[in-house]
C-alpha cells in the first residue's frame, strides 16, 4: 500500500486546528500523537486505523512536527488498547457526532450515510468494539449490534 499523501491534501487533510489542538492537549504527553493521528485519520478516510502502519508516513511526519514531537513516539500508541477505543468515541464527539437516543436505536441500523459535505463514511471494526450508538446531522450511523 502507498503509505504517501499528494503535496495538497497533506496540508488541507492533517493540519491540526486551534480545536483539533486544544483536544489532543488535554491527553497525557504519551497518546497526543497516537490521537492526533486517529483524529486525522478518521477526518481524512472515515474509519479508524487499526496499527500504526496503517497512518500514513508522511501525515504522521507533518502531525508530529505540529505537536513538536518525533514521529517515533506513534510506536508507543497501543491502537488495540481501552483507552485508544475511548479516543475512538471521543474523536467522534469532538467532529460533532453524537450518541443516539433511545428511540432512534429502534431504527434500522445504516453503516453508510452521506454526511452534509457528501462523504461517505463506513464504521468498520473498530466501532463495533466501542458498544455506543453514533448520530449525524440526525442521521443514524451506527449502532453496536
Amino acid at each position: 500500500m502507498d503509505r504517501s499523501i499528494p503535496g495538497g491534501d497533506l496540508i488541507g487533510r492533517w493540519s491540526l486546528s486551534f480545536a483539533d489542538i486544544d483536544f489532543v492537549n488535554s491527553k497525557p504527553a504519551l497518546t497526543r500523537l497516537g490521537l492526533a493521528a486517529q483524529l486525522k485519520f478518521f477526518a481524512s478516510l472515515g474509519f479508524f486505523a487499526i496499527d500504526p502502519g496503517s497512518i500514513p508516513t508522511d501525515g504522521l511526519s507533518y502531525l508530529a512536527e505540529q505537536l513538536g514531537v518525533e514521529a517515533g513516539e506513534i510506536a508507543g500508541y497501543d491502537f488495540s488498547s481501552r483507552t485508544a477505543r475511548r479516543h475512538c468515541a471521543e474523536i467522534l464527539i469532538h467532529l460533532g457526532y453524537h450518541r443516539m437516543k433511545r428511540v432512534s436505536r429502534s431504527m434500522p441500523c445504516l453503516s453508510m450515510f452521506s454526511c452534509g459535505a457528501g462523504t461517505g463514511v463506513f464504521m468498520g471494526r473498530r466501532a463495533r468494539s466501542l458498544n455506543v450508538s453514533f448520530a449525524h446531522n440526525g442521521k443514524i450511523i451506527w449502532t453496536p449490534g
